[in-house]
């Protein structure tokens, strides 16, 4: 296989620059895709974690209503539901605060039916 300086010095200069012009536009087109591929990799990538955010934002809409409307009917066993429902997406912080208030809830359910049970 011949090296670059063995094939500059069997052309003419004219050939030589219009070679290396031809590679280095080659090199540069080659740049161009491989950086439109990796943009395109990247919209796809946002695409899909604003797809997933909206899907997140979604559900726990969903979760919101829910615990409204069993707050509304006084349905403790559903605003449960919701509430383990949301757990699955809260931080430790906010899981620790939710199990606080929901021993607080059911201290206060308990407290509530031993009182009538009273009566």
């Amino acid at each position: 296989m011949k090296t670059l300086n063995q094939i500059q010095g069997e052309v003419s200069p004219e050939t030589w620059d219009s070679l290396v012009e031809h590679f280095a536009m080659q090199k540069q087109q080659c740049e161009t895709e491989k950086a439109a591929a990796l943009a395109a990799k990247d919209a796809e990538k946002v695409a899909a974690v604003e797809a997933e955010g909206r899907a997140v934002h979604n559900r726990l809409d969903a979760l919101v209503q829910a615990g409204q409307e069993a707050h509304a009917a006084g349905d403790l066993d559903a605003l449960g539901k919701v509430l383990v429902a949301a757990y699955g997406y809260t931080s430790g912080a906010r899981r620790a605060k939710l199990e606080a208030d929901l021993a607080t809830a059911q201290s206060a359910v308990t407290a509530a039916a031993d009182k009538l049970a009273a009566l």
